[in-house]
Protein backbone atom coordinates (compact mmCIF):
# COMPACT_ATOMS: atom_id res chain seq x y z
CA UNK A 1 0.00 0.00 0.00
CA UNK A 2 3.03 2.23 0.64
CA UNK A 3 3.99 1.93 -3.17
CA UNK A 4 0.52 2.92 -4.08
CA UNK A 5 0.84 5.68 -2.07
CA UNK A 6 4.19 6.91 -3.34
CA UNK A 7 3.37 6.54 -7.20
CA UNK A 8 -0.09 8.31 -6.66
CA UNK A 9 1.95 10.93 -4.63
CA UNK A 10 4.70 11.19 -7.67
CA UNK A 11 1.73 10.86 -10.36
CA UNK A 12 -0.24 13.77 -8.78
CA UNK A 13 3.20 15.75 -9.05
CA UNK A 14 4.02 15.12 -12.23
CA UNK A 15 0.67 15.75 -13.82
CA UNK A 16 0.22 19.53 -11.74
CA UNK A 17 3.57 20.73 -13.17
CA UNK A 18 4.70 17.86 -15.82
CA UNK A 19 7.72 20.70 -17.40
CA UNK A 20 9.29 20.30 -14.23
CA UNK A 21 10.06 16.67 -14.38
CA UNK A 22 11.83 14.73 -17.16
CA UNK A 23 10.20 12.11 -18.97
CA UNK A 24 6.97 13.34 -17.85
CA UNK A 25 4.61 12.19 -20.17
CA UNK A 26 6.85 8.45 -19.51
CA UNK A 27 6.31 8.52 -15.96
CA UNK A 28 2.88 10.05 -16.01
CA UNK A 29 2.40 6.85 -18.73
CA UNK A 30 3.74 4.12 -16.00
CA UNK A 31 2.14 5.59 -12.81
CA UNK A 32 -1.05 5.23 -14.58
CA UNK A 33 -0.36 1.45 -15.89
CA UNK A 34 0.47 0.35 -12.13
CA UNK A 35 -2.97 2.64 -10.83
CA UNK A 36 -4.78 0.49 -13.23
CA UNK A 37 -3.17 -2.66 -12.28
CA UNK A 38 -3.08 -2.26 -8.22
CA UNK A 39 -7.13 -1.72 -8.58
CA UNK A 40 -7.31 -4.78 -10.98
CA UNK A 41 -5.41 -6.86 -8.03
CA UNK A 42 -7.67 -4.85 -5.01
CA UNK A 43 -10.71 -5.77 -6.81
CA UNK A 44 -9.68 -9.23 -6.46
CA UNK A 45 -8.40 -9.75 -3.32
CA UNK A 46 -11.55 -8.04 -2.42
CA UNK A 47 -13.44 -10.83 -4.12
CA UNK A 48 -11.80 -12.85 -2.52
CA UNK A 49 -12.57 -11.94 0.68
CA UNK A 50 -16.30 -11.53 -0.17
CA UNK A 51 -16.44 -14.72 -1.05
CA UNK A 52 -14.97 -15.93 2.33
CA UNK A 53 -17.39 -14.14 4.09
CA UNK A 54 -20.33 -15.79 1.87
CA UNK A 55 -18.97 -19.61 2.89
CA UNK A 56 -21.36 -19.74 6.17
CA UNK A 57 -24.03 -18.14 4.00
CA UNK A 58 -23.78 -21.20 1.29
CA UNK A 59 -23.10 -23.44 4.20
CA UNK A 60 -26.71 -22.41 5.71
CA UNK A 61 -28.66 -22.35 2.61
CA UNK A 62 -27.61 -25.76 2.05
CA UNK A 63 -28.76 -26.86 5.38
CA UNK A 64 -32.11 -25.12 5.40
CA UNK A 65 -33.16 -26.71 1.92
CA UNK A 66 -31.82 -29.85 3.03
CA UNK A 67 -34.16 -29.30 6.45
CA UNK A 68 -36.95 -28.38 3.95
CA UNK A 69 -36.83 -31.47 1.89
CA UNK A 70 -36.79 -33.72 5.13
Amino acid sequence: MEKFQTILEGYLKIKANPKNYNRAEERLEQAKAAIEQFDLELDQVLRELNETDMRDFDISLRILGKDRKE
